[in-house]
């Protein structure tokens, strides 16, 4: 009987040996990184992959590194598939190494069950060997970025308010140029015509021969400019106190007026002798005495002096 049982149970034994060894073929565990060389302070990333059937549970037994040589930097990202009644489990573990030398990740173990059963075996990935070095530093080089400054974009803020500015110039540039061409174009206020104080004629007359007679045209031979000059002061003056054109008229018209018009005699007679002797000077090239200069001077002023309130 001892016989019979210690023969099935060897049979059983068996038969579960070479079930979980079929199994065994297909499910995996292994362990790589693309890159096993780096710089203090790089990223390394170790990928964990893991097939197994369906009915298989799987435990991973995590081995942690040397802390001082590798350490975790970022959070593990897992990943599954299943296709064709497997499974396949990506592990990446984001690692750096922050001193220079050899660091090791160890061998992962990951424990394998069949469901529905109390056996199990154990697969174990190959250690990683890894070589960091330090970073060499020129410090005769000048420091540059990790990375390229980043060029600010436009400030669209200061740039409306450029815009705005630019309207408000322009528009009160507008402004001013209408308020200027309105004021260009107003109706100009008629210009109050400032009266003019009329000096006396006998006044004008007096200083013009006073003016005269200080040129002393005689003694520069200008005897005849001397005696036209002489005449022309005293017709101005007559058309004055006359209201006539006296400049116009010659010595007989002045005359015949001089008979209907109520004149003083000596006054009247002053003039004529004055205006014949210029005649004579200016028409017959007449030369007069250096004495009659002087006495046609002082008929001028007599006969001015005469008619002075004469209406």
């Amino acid at each position: 009987m001892n016989g019979i049982s210690k023969c099935f149970g060897l049979i059983v034994s068996l038969f579960l040996f070479n079930v979980l060894t079929a199994n065994a073929q297909e499910i995996s565990a292994e362990s790589f990184a693309k890159v096993k060389d780096y710089l203090v302070g790089d990223r390394i990333n170790v990928t964990l992959i893991v097939k197994r059937p369906e009915n298989f549970s799987v435990e991973w037994k995590r081995q942690n590194p040397d802390p001082t040589r590798l350490e975790l930097v970022d959070s593990i990202v897992k990943d599954s598939a299943k296709e064709n009644g497997f499974e396949k489990i990506d592990i990446l573990l984001p690692m750096a190494g922050f001193d220079s030398g050899t660091a090791v990740y160890p061998a992962q173990l990951f424990v394998f069950r069949k469901h529905g059963d109390t056996s199990s075996f154990t697969l174990k990935t190959k250690p990683i060997t890894f070589h960091i070095s330090s970073i060499t530093v020129d410090l005769k080089k000048d420091i540059k970025p990790i990375v390229d400054p980043i060029e600010p974009g436009p400030d669209w803020k200061i740039i409306i308010l450029y815009i705005i500015a630019g309207l408000v110039v322009i528009a009160l540039l507008v402004v001013g140029y209408l308020l200027w061409k309105k004021y260009k174009m107003r109706p100009k206020e008629p210009e109050i015509a400032q009266p003019q104080i009329k000096r006396p004629s006998w006044e004008l007359a007096v200083e013009r021969l006073a003016q005269l007679q200080k040129d002393d045209l005689p003694a520069k031979g200008q005897v005849k400019e001397y005696y036209i000059s002489l005449s022309h002061i005293l017709k101005e003056f007559v058309s004055d106190r006359l209201s006539i054109d006296a400049l116009e008229l010659t010595t007989d018209e002045l005359t015949d007026i001089f008979k209907v018009r109520m004149i003083d005699g000596a006054a009247k007679e002053m003039l004529l002798n004055v205006l014949e002797l210029s005649d004579s000077v200016k028409f017959a090239k007449y030369i007069p005495d250096t004495s009659d200069h002087d006495k046609s001077m002082k008929m001028a002023y007599a006969f001015v002096e005469a008619m002075r309130d004469e209406v």
